[in-house]
């Protein structure tokens, strides 16, 4: 049998679904006359060697030597023309490992090897999702890697790329776009020229760490009653107080030249979240001479929680109402308003000691998501008994 019908074997036995087999005859001869080898014998080999080693992930040794092969044994296709390229397939895969990785070194290696131009802008389903087309993640994974390898220059320079060549994006991908240029150039200095950006994001996207970079931002521009306007919504979040451990020392910087005593509160909850996990105290926190030993988190956390809730509300009236039910078990209930329609409240949400069924209160309300009827409500929040 000579090298052509080994080769038109091997294509069958890849049809088939015998890549094992395959892999065989290609390696065997790529061993003993590489030169043989014509375009489609080497793609077809490539396509084997990604089926066995590169689309699942078992060996990593395996997995990274045959995606590197496949680039050098094969080359990018323009996927505007024909989106069938096992090169563009094999990087991806590695650069869908090393995100998952958070490896942002070696993903800006391997985002060297695909020219953007080449892909197409074509969002595809999988698993019964849309996803985003092979352009815009390529943009995507180059933004991200540039930012978190601190190479902010190109950051903004690939992501500003990108929201003005992509005609369209999944999932809110400009909107990340938009906050990693606004992130590169906090970091690099250029807070006025950040803060636009984030502006831009909030307005979409409302995580409790988009309020931190802008407080942090107003922080450093020596605006402290802007920044004191976004660290409420992070102080408020249900989110871990050690992932958001940061913002109370924020905080403790801007509140200590003029209130003193709740500057102190937020440098006594940031000092015991910082014991508690052996983390470093900053000097000017050590110098305050705390004694956590003296201290009540629980009380701590909750004082610090009402100052907050107090200052959300600082500019609305309350509402007035009286709870007409409360089931403790599930820790919620429900108030009916002097004037509107009874609102659910969750215990959570009130600072009293004790709920009971006709307990007048005064609250205030708040958006809410209603998941059993599938839509907005309004609920009662900050609750306080009269």
């Amino acid at each position: 049998m000579n090298i052509r019908e080994d080769f038109k074997r091997a294509n069958e036995l890849k049809f088939r679904g015998d890549y094992k087999e395959a892999l065989e005859i290609y390696e065997r001869h790529f061993r003993e006359n590489p030169e043989s080898f014509k375009f489609k014998d080497k793609e077809n080999y490539a396509w084997v060697l990604y089926r066995i080693n590169v689309q699942t992930f078992k060996n990593e040794e395996d997995f990274y030597n045959s995606a590197e092969f496949i680039t050098k044994l094969t080359c990018q296709k323009d996927m505007n023309v024909n989106n069938n390229c096992v090169y563009t397939t094999a990087v991806f895969s590695v650069l869908n490992q090393l995100n998952d990785d958070n490896d942002y070194f070696s993903m800006i290696c391997w985002l060297d090897k695909i020219n953007p131009e080449l892909l197409d802008e074509k969002p595809f389903r999988r698993y019964g999702r849309i996803n985003k087309s092979k352009r815009e993640k390529f943009y995507d994974y180059a933004s991200r890697a540039y930012y978190k390898t601190q190479d902010y220059d190109a950051c903004i320079e690939v992501s500003t790329h990108a929201l003005e060549s992509l005609n369209s994006f999944r999932d809110d991908g400009d909107i990340w776009l938009k906050r990693n240029i606004g992130m590169s150039l906090k970091e690099s200095g250029r807070l006025n020229e950040s803060l636009p950006y984030l502006l831009e994001v909030i307005k979409v996207k409302h995580d409790w760490y988009i309020y931190r970079d802008i407080a942090e931002v107003y922080c450093m521009l020596k605006r402290p009653l802007d920044a004191l306007e976004y660290c409420c919504p992070v102080v408020l979040s249900d989110v871990s107080d050690y992932s958001k451990i940061n913002i109370y020392y924020l905080i403790y910087r801007i509140l200590k030249g003029f209130n003193e005593k709740q500057a102190l509160k937020h440098a006594q909850y940031f000092y015991i979240l910082k014991k508690e996990k052996g983390y470093r105290i900053p000097e000017d926190i050590e110098n305050l001479g705390i004694d956590e030993t003296r201290l009540d988190k629980l009380q701590l956390k909750g004082e610090i929680t009402e100052i907050w809730q107090e200052y959300k509300f600082r500019d609305i009236e309350p509402s007035h109402g009286t709870v007409v039910k409360f089931i403790e078990e599930k820790n919620y209930g429900f108030i009916r308003p002097e004037k509107g329609k009874t609102l659910f409240f969750h215990a959570s949400e009130f600072t009293g000691d004790t709920i009971y069924v006709g307990q007048k209160v005064k609250f205030y309300t708040q958006k809410a998501f209603d998941r059993s009827k599938k839509r907005e409500s309004l609920n009662a929040v900050y609750i306080r008994a009269e």
